[in-house]
C-alpha cells in the first residue's frame, strides 16, 4: 500500500472498515480527509447506508457532516461544548456556530 495516494490508501482503509463492521458501533476520524472528490461521495453514501449501525464521526469539515449526520455535538479545547443541533442546519449556521465556540473558548 505504500506505492499509493495518501487518498485511496484512506478509501481501501474505509472501504474495508465498512465491509467489516455491519452491526454495532462505527467511529472515523476524519475520515474525508485526503479524499478526492468522488470518493468523498462515496463515502457520504456509504455512511448514509449504515442504518443498522450507530456511526461517530469526527471532522473539521463542517458541510461533510451536515450531508450524513443527524445530530453534531463539538469539541473545543478537548471539552463537550454544551452546543447540539441538528446536522442538517449546520450550512446555514456556521457564522452562528463560530461566535459560539469563541465564546466558549473566552476569545470574545
Amino acid at each position: 500500500m505504500a506505492v499509493l495516494s495518501r487518498g485511496t490508501r484512506q478509501h481501501v482503509g474505509l472501504s474495508a472498515t465498512l465491509a467489516a463492521n455491519r452491526d454495532g458501533l462505527l467511529i472515523l476520524d476524519e475520515p474525508w480527509e485526503g479524499l478526492d472528490p468522488d470518493a468523498s461521495r462515496w463515502l457520504s453514501q456509504s455512511l448514509l447506508a449504515q442504518r443498522s449501525m450507530g456511526v461517530v464521526v469526527s471532522s473539521h469539515r463542517i458541510h461533510d457532516l451536515a450531508d450524513v449526520c443527524d445530530r453534531c455535538l463539538f469539541l473545543i479545547d478537548g471539552r463537550l461544548a454544551p452546543v447540539e443541533v441538528q446536522c442538517r442546519d449546520l450550512p446555514n449556521r456556521t457564522a452562528e456556530l463560530y461566535a459560539a465556540f469563541d465564546r466558549l473558548r473566552g476569545c470574545a
